[in-house]
């Protein structure tokens, strides 16, 4: 609950979101996550969805993230091993945690 409150706000002052597949997916669920908690989410965030713009621009094979990253030549996605990293930091693994952090980060990194 803490980090969504830390997060909404850095939403709120964002003139833009940026997110793979965001608008279907990611904003949802954090609006899913905001109201449990009742926390204040906006009705309107500004998003740029790079699926969405994949989709309109190109024809290519697939559209996921790791696709696009690897035919434009800005890297690939790194392997988590599924679901049980999840569970492995729920439980509190830290070699877990810094996997997921990284893997993370090499999204964002994509994404730019």
């Amino acid at each position: 609950k803490s980090m969504l409150e830390k997060f909404m706000k850095t939403v709120d002052t964002a003139d833009e979101v940026i997110a793979h597949n965001g608008d279907n997916y990611d904003i949802k669920w954090i609006r899913t996550r905001a109201a449990y908690h009742n926390i204040y989410c906006s009705d309107k965030i500004d998003s740029y969805d790079t699926l969405k713009k994949a989709r309109k621009q190109f024809r290519l094979n697939s559209n996921k993230l790791d696709y696009l990253a690897q035919f434009f030549g800005v890297g690939e996605k790194m392997e988590t091993g599924g679901f049980q990293l999840w569970k492995d930091v729920l439980d509190g693994d830290k070699k877990a945690l810094d996997k997921m952090v990284n893997y993370c980060k090499r999204d964002v990194d994509i994404l730019e």
